[in-house]
């Protein structure tokens, strides 16, 4: 079914602050609907504007993606019982911020408080240049009054939505039902709040929507009802999109009623895990969309009861891959269930997966439905470049593997990640074990598990054009794999720009118009980042402008735009939306207002507006003078602080910045050459020298070319041409790649290169 309305994110986007009566009403349906999950041993762990849908005068609670089933009072494992810490970190409570185990119903309390704060003020009780300061505030900080930020608030809702926020799950409101008398009565006329709005309904109709309101929250927690944004409707496919039927029964024997019944709970169950998923009810599946579909027959079997599910392909019923009948007692428990049902699971996730696809499913036997998580989690952060996501999807991969020994396709993904675009060499250890393994295993392989195997070995050679057909290969069998993805990035490592447009071009046209708003997000992205590095800035400012349309609010679409802007040389038109960097937000380290002042700046340097680039960085600098001792504690924070700082000119007050990081993070090359840097900057050369001959003891390979990067930055400072381009060129080969390729027109340290043709030919597109 679908619900017509908008979330409450669009609301507060479009209005900020609402009346006091419309938040409070809204906060009273998600208290209802939340009392009443709690009531079933559902949390939902996620409770924030984008979950909360409006139709007509009343709130609904949707997504449960994340819910986590509430640990009865026996101690008792149940069916939806995740055990691991989700959410997101402006609504998190201090307990899930820290992954406690012993997280339950009162977290959504807190996100509850979070959300009434954001609703009554216009933002959310705490804020910070990126999610982990977020998340530290929240374990730390005390939030500041409501009325502080509003002061027609009156002190009574203040006084509730504190308690929401308190540290200590045992000092907020212990139960959402606990909660709702004390909002009824804020909400009577008595309770001191002029209406606003729609007029409320009576009492008889509240009660009787809040039932209504209860049950879809119960549904969604078992799978059972999906909401779609209203541009979804009209997807002519949407392979996420899975109808479950509950097994037929072969006889009137109760027990067996009772089995299929069970069983369907556990299915819905475990796709509710699956976040990508929306799960229809029968006969909901008609139409356009095509779905997968989930059902299965029980039936007896002497002493004991078989199941047999069938997981086929909706619109033709074609059977989508066999899967063994398995062997029930007549009173089966959680954990059986949980195992009976678990490659059917295992196979739904692989099928429906954006990044997967039935070509991906493993030829040889499908793994137990945790260790899919695994790979899913893996897969989910494939594509992000910073280093942590590197390491933790290979920290996924290994614990896929450990959960099922069997589960040979993940030995395939974790040699392929080792390896992939040749940067990462970091993992030798790794592949030294895994290759002889992959290359004496006799399992059955399906075409896609094949090229994966050839693409890991090929790039534990150093083959770089061998990785690139693979990676072709990949692409063909399973276009909508990661590995589709990563051949454009392949393409960039090689320098070969216009060959990448190409591929990622052909991507985006092959998933269609109707592609999610991710994708087109990311894909007029990287459009706008190659069109860049091209020169080719009035199609990059279109790109950029497309993939702001997808997010808006999303900093790195603001950078994006603006650069383009910059490179357009309308420093003018940069300079006075600079307040729009502000008012932007995003997940990754190097999200914050300084850095993107500090990028534009230079950028308006290099394409030749010195002065107003000059006003970009010491707006930077600016930024960073005024952050609080909680936000100087990041290092992301400091680390650009003294780049801005070398950048303006102001080597000294760098200094002591990147020295204090050094000490925290000694392996890190970033700070010690960094500091070499300021050396050299200020005429120190006998000190540069000194760390130019401690950055050539790093392990380069292992720390895919950055000790050598440094070593060029620190020998271009110092006026070394043939030296420093040598060891760009270098750095490039062992692993730097287009991160530092697509970026050096405009480093402050290259600047003076950028006529010197060794150099030039370096950021110049070589394909």
């Amino acid at each position: 079914p679908f619900i017509e309305g908008e979330s409450l994110r669009a609301k507060l986007a479009r209005e900020s602050e609402l009346p006091v009566a419309e938040a409070l009403r809204i906060l009273r349906d998600v208290l209802d609907a939340l009392a009443y999950a709690h009531s079933h041993h559902v949390v939902h762990r996620d409770i924030k504007p984008d979950n909360v849908l409006l139709s007509g005068k009343h709130a609904l609670v949707t997504d449960f993606g994340v819910a986590k089933a509430v640990a009865e009072s026996t101690g008792k494992q149940t069916l939806t019982s995740i055990g691991v810490a989700l959410g997101t970190p402006a609504y998190m409570a201090p307990e899930q911020a820290t992954a406690d185990p012993h997280t339950d119903h009162r977290a959504d309390l807190y996100a509850v408080g979070a959300l009434a704060y954001e609703m009554l003020c216009g933002r959310p009780p705490f804020l910070g240049v990126n999610a982990q300061a977020v998340l530290a505030a929240h374990v730390t900080d005390l939030p500041e009054p409501v009325t502080k930020h509003r002061s027609t608030v009156p002190e009574a809702v203040n006084q509730l939505v504190l308690r929401c926020l308190e540290k200590k799950p045992a000092d907020r409101w212990q139960r959402a039902d606990e909660l709702l008398p004390h909002l009824e009565a804020l909400l009577t006329p008595s309770g001191g709040l002029t209406p606003t709005g729609a007029t409320p309904a009576i009492a008889v109709g509240i009660k009787r929507f809040t039932g209504v309101a209860a049950l879809a929250v119960v549904l969604l927690a078992a799978g059972a009802f999906a909401l779609l944004r209203p541009r979804d409707r009209d997807r002519p496919v949407d392979v996420t999109r899975v109808v479950v039927s509950q097994p037929e029964v072969a006889s009137a024997d109760p027990a067996l009623t009772a089995i299929a019944a069970m069983t369907a709970d556990a299915i819905n169950a475990g796709l509710a895990r699956l976040d990508w998923v929306q799960v229809a009810q029968p006969g909901a599946h008609s139409g356009a969309a095509a779905t997968t579909t989930l059902s299965g027959q029980v039936y007896p079997l002497g002493d004991s009861v078989q199941l047999q599910l069938r997981v086929t392909e909706g619109r033709s019923g074609n059977l989508i891959r066999g899967l063994p009948p398995v062997r029930l007692r007549r009173d089966p428990g959680v954990e059986e269930l949980k195992a009976a049902v678990s490659p059917a699971l295992s196979l739904v996730g692989y099928v429906t997966h954006p990044l997967l696809g039935p070509p991906a499913v493993p030829a040889a036997g499908l793994p137990r439905f945790e260790a899919f998580m695994e790979v899913a989690a893996a897969i989910g952060v494939w594509l992000r470049t910073d280093t942590s996501a590197f390491f933790e999807t290979m920290e996924h991969l290994r614990t896929g593997r450990r959960l099922d020994s069997s589960f040979a396709q993940a030995e395939l993904w974790l040699a392929a990640h080792a390896v992939r675009s040749y940067r990462w060499p970091a993992f030798a250890r790794e592949l030294a074990w895994l290759l002889p393994v992959i290359e004496r295993s006799n399992v059955q392989r399906s075409p896609f598990e094949a090229a994966l195997a050839r693409h890991a070995a090929l790039g534990a050679r150093g083959s770089v054009t061998g990785q690139l057909e693979t990676l072709r290969q990949l692409a063909a069998i399973a276009p909508r794999s990661v590995f589709a993805w990563e051949l454009p990035n392949h393409l960039l490592d090689l320098n070969r720009p216009r060959e990448a447009l190409g591929a990622l071009d052909h991507l985006f046209r092959a998933r269609g118009e109707g592609s999610p708003a991710w994708d087109e997000k990311d894909y007029w992205g990287a459009r706008a980042d190659i069109l860049h590095f091209l020169g080719e800035y009035q199609p990059e400012l279109t790109a950029a402008r497309r993939a702001r349309n997808a997010e808006p609010s999303d900093i790195q679409q603001v950078r994006r735009e603006l650069r383009a802007l910059a490179a357009h040389g309308k420093s003018a038109e940069v300079e006075r939306r600079l307040d729009e960097v502000e008012d932007a937000g995003g997940t990754n380290p190097f999200d914050f207002p300084g850095d993107v002042y500090l990028q534009l700046g230079q950028e308006m340097v290099a394409h030749g507006d010195t002065a107003a680039g000059r006003r970009g960085i010491r707006r930077a600098v600016d930024w960073f003078e005024r952050r609080t001792a909680s936000e100087w504690r990041s290092p992301h924070v400091r680390f650009r602080a003294a780049l801005a700082y070398l950048t303006i000119g102001e080597a000294q007050r760098a200094l002591p910045i990147v020295e204090q990081l050094h000490r925290e993070a000694p392996d890190d090359p970033r700070y010690l050459g960094t500091t070499g840097r300021v050396y050299a900057a200020t005429g120190r050369t006998a000190e540069a020298e000194r760390v130019l001959q401690q950055l050539e003891t790093m392990p380069a390979l292992a720390l895919a070319g950055s000790p050598t990067y440094e070593r060029a930055s620190i020998s271009a400072i110092l006026g070394r041409q043939s030296e420093a381009v040598s060891l760009l060129q270098e750095s490039l080969r062992q692993g730097q790649g287009w991160g530092i390729r697509s970026r050096l027109h405009w480093f402050f340290d290259w600047l003076p290169y950028r006529d010197y043709p060794p150099f030039r030919r370096l950021i110049t597109g070589q394909g």
